[in-house]
């Protein structure tokens, strides 16, 4: 007897067994027994009963949610969901499994019980909203009364709140009758008692009595009772105006003005054209309150539609915690174990036992042909197998030498990038952000300089400290209050005019000519080079060059103390949070006036902000001063001249600083008047905001470098990459304030356009014969032109009158 051998495979299946394995994704050529080709074609099956049964759900839902589509659209959306399920399925059944492993069986399994959940839950709601209709119906005829009166209901109580907010808002002109006739009746009341008084005076003078308190003695009218006659006329036509004007306000008709509707509106009859002046204000206010009332908008009709699916199935999760709960479930749990039942038995097969034959041939095929593809890459372009090997345990010396090189190049163009970002090695950093400046001011100066120390200038003239003042002390420098003493040779006594003294700080890394305080106060002391610049920028009185105190070894100046603070103070201690518009554009028109005549002398501040601007009482009125020229730069004629030595590197203050200043440029980078102007407008930004024009780009920057202290790292490479590829432009001020005037916030969003020539009249710029505002050059030519502040100056007038 011979023992039967398995054939090597089946016979080619006929076409329905190969449709129903196209439909699950097999080959039947990787099928080699009988028992696993049945089994492949029932899990086809199942993949075309689940997308039939989808269709059918994607039918019922369509017109059980929309009564009235049309027959022919409802067919067209079974078919494209039946199609689409279908590939999806199809997709999902197809996955030949790796391996026997539970993980990889499980997540097959899981996939498609996720996908016969979604489907009994469609098919569930389509069969309940079939079979509940009417109840359905009703329930969404007592949704819709709900919404409409929860829309009535916020209808009115918005106008309640409209009301109560025009009535809080316009309380003085509704209080404004009532106080004036008050006022009035006072004036009334007033004039009668002077008659009084005058008619008692002159009875005293023309007809003594013992108990005249006034008066001569003498019977008759003699010059003082002529005069106490005088006085009681003019106290009889004080009266006589007072009652005329009470009368005027409370009594006289007058043509009101107002429309029908507006006198229905404020209680009038529509033909109570004429109305007393009192009358008219009282309706004046009630229309203002009734314009606020009606202008909530009317909401529109209740809609009362059965149609939308959304709105269906919302009805029936109500009903299903209602008295129709019960079937409402049995319904959907039924309808879950079938859809179960067909989609998740067929592929009970793979996940209790392992792979099946079909799935293990299927993946050494692929293998061979991927190894195949790869040889045939491998032998005709590289030397060495392909780094597509995936092979476990190969080194891939393809994808090594790949990595290796492209490593290189990215580290390659790294440094260059970090190159193009990085200052110098003597780049000076001791101007940041406002806050970054300020050290401990608890903490004790250094070189022995303290209360009561005594500072000598070359011209003879000695100034003794008394306090540091407050939060005053930088990196670089420490301010303190001090006095002048007079010269020995003279009384010694201390005046009672107070100065500052700007005393640098001694950093051991510098030499002593180039130590980065010596620098500053060599610039500080520009300020004496302006001419008519005594009322616009800071007085220096410690004379025209950089002092050294001969004991500390420290270098100093001298500047006027202005008790009232910089702009930032002044502003805070005066106004607080509500900064009226016109007294600060003021004391900003002050600014530009100082920065005209600075650009004029040939300087550029460069360093624009609250802190540098201080606040003089001249005459009463408070005046904008310029100070700290500790970074300040030369215009075209000094810098030929060798006057200062500027470099490209950025010094300034990060949040006044415009854009093409902070980044790196060629010579002189970018610094130009019109970053100056850019400060302005950020400044102007700061006080009336209280936020910085970058505020709102930087807070939505994820990956923000930050420092160890959480404050944003505006110096990194990152920051400054940043800056220069979202130039973020700032929000305009009547929209994160409300109630600038519009003027002002167009006037500010022109000065802080990150295109420089933006920030004023392009005609106002003066080119050199071939110059074109195209050239980057011409630019810079310009850089230190008057006519910036000028065209600041002329706008800034325009708007304030257009704000009054």
């Amino acid at each position: 007897m011979t023992t039967p051998t398995r054939p090597d495979t089946i016979t080619r299946p006929g076409p329905i067994a190969r449709f129903l394995l196209g439909c699950c994704g097999a080959n039947w050529m990787h099928i080699k027994e009988k028992a696993e080709l049945n089994w492949y074609c029932s899990l086809g099956m199942s993949v075309i009963v689940t997308s039939i049964i989808s269709g059918i759900s994607a039918v019922l839902l369509a017109t059980t949610g929309y009564s009235n589509l049309p027959l022919a659209l409802v067919i067209a959306i079974g078919v494209v969901w039946t199609i689409v399920v279908f590939n999806v399925d199809r997709l999902i059944v197809s996955r030949p499994l790796t391996s026997s492993r539970w993980q990889s069986k499980f997540s097959l399994f899981f996939v498609r019980f996720l996908l016969a959940a979604g489907i009994a839950i469609l098919m569930a709601e389509g069969v309940e909203l079939t079979l509940f209709d009417d109840e359905i119906s009703a329930q969404v005829d007592r949704d819709n009364n709900a919404a409409a009166v929860r829309q009535q209901n916020e209808y009115n109580q918005a106008r309640l709140d409209a009301k109560a907010s025009a009535e809080q808002r316009y309380k003085e002109q509704i209080e404004y009758p009532n106080t004036a006739v008050d006022r009035l009746t006072a004036s009334v009341d007033a004039a009668t008692k002077q008659v009084e008084d005058a008619n008692r005076v002159l009875k005293c003078e023309s007809n003594p009595a013992p108990d005249c308190e006034t008066g001569t003695g003498i019977p008759g009218l003699g010059a003082e009772g002529q005069e106490a006659s005088a006085a009681v006329a003019r106290a009889n036509e004080a009266l006589q105006r007072a009652v005329a004007a009470r009368q005027d306000y409370t009594v006289i008709l007058k043509p009101s003005g107002f429309t029908p509707d507006q006198l229905q509106a404020c209680g009038q009859g529509p033909t109570s054209t004429d109305l007393t002046q009192q009358a008219i204000d009282t309706c004046q206010a009630q229309i203002l309150v009734s314009e606020q009332v009606n202008a909530v908008p009317v909401p529109s009709a209740a809609d009362t539609s059965q149609n939308g699916l959304l709105r269906r199935i919302v009805a029936l999760s109500s009903l299903a915690s209602g008295e129709h709960g019960t079937t409402i479930w049995a319904v959907r749990i039924l309808l879950f174990i079938v859809l179960a039942s067909i989609d998740l038995v067929p592929l009970t097969a793979k996940f209790v036992g392992g792979t099946t034959g079909h799935d293990a041939r299927v993946r050494k095929d692929s293998i061979d042909a991927n190894n195949e593809l790869a040889e045939k890459i491998n032998d005709s372009v590289h030397a060495v197998p392909h780094f597509l090997e995936k092979q476990r345990g190969w080194k891939k010396p393809a994808a090594d030498q790949r990595r290796a090189f492209f490593t290189d190049v990215f580290e390659k163009q790294a440094d260059d990038i970090r190159g193009r970002w990085q200052s110098p090695t003597n780049a000076r950093d001791d101007v940041l952000d406002e806050p970054e400046t300020l050290v401990d001011p608890d903490s004790e100066p250094t070189n022995g300089v303290g209360p009561g120390y005594v500072l000598r200038t070359t011209d003879g003239d000695k100034f003794q400290l008394v306090e540091p003042l407050p939060d005053a002390r930088t990196r670089w420098y420490d301010l303190w209050l001090c006095t002048r003493k007079e010269r020995e040779d003279e009384d010694q006594t201390t005046r009672e005019e107070y100065f500052v003294a700007k005393i640098g700080k001694i950093d051991p890394a510098f030499a002593p000519a180039k130590q980065p305080a010596l620098k500053g106060l060599e610039r500080d002391v520009l300020a004496r080079l302006i001419p008519l610049g005594r009322h616009h920028v800071v007085d220096i009185v410690s004379g025209q060059d950089v002092q050294l105190d001969d004991d500390s070894e420290r270098p100093f100046i001298v500047m006027r103390h202005y008790p009232l603070g910089d702009m930032k103070k002044y502003v805070e201690d005066r106004w607080g949070n509500e900064v009226p518009i016109l007294p600060l554009l003021e004391l900003i028109h002050q600014t530009l006036e100082a920065l005209l005549v600075t650009h004029r002398a040939g300087f550029l501040h460069l360093d624009i902000k609250p802190a540098n601007v201080l606040v003089d009482l001249i005459n009463g009125e408070p005046h904008a001063v310029l100070t700290d020229f500790g970074i300040a730069g030369a215009t075209r004629a000094f810098d030929q001249a060798g006057f200062t030595d500027m470099d490209s590197t950025f010094t300034g203050t990060y949040n006044y600083a415009a854009i093409e200043q902070i980044l790196p440029g060629r010579g002189l980078g970018h610094q130009t008047a019109l970053c100056d102007l850019w400060s302005v407008g950020a400044m102007v930004y700061r006080l009336i905001s209280g936020a910085y024009p970058r505020d709102f780009a930087e807070s939505r920057w994820v990956d923000m470098p930050l420092l160890d202290d959480g404050k944003v790292d505006r110096r990194s490479d990152e920051y400054r990459r940043w800056l220069e590829k979202t130039r973020p432009d700032a929000p305009r001020l009547d929209v994160i304030t409300p109630g600038v005037p519009t003027p002002l916030a167009d006037l500010v969003e022109r000065w802080l356009s990150n295109n420089p020539l933006d920030r004023v009249d392009r005609t106002a710029l003066t080119l050199a014969e071939g110059e074109s505002l195209s050239d980057p050059g011409a630019l810079l030519e310009n850089r230190g032109d008057e006519a910036v502040m000028s065209d600041a100056l002329a706008r800034l007038d325009s708007t304030v009158r257009g704000i009054r």
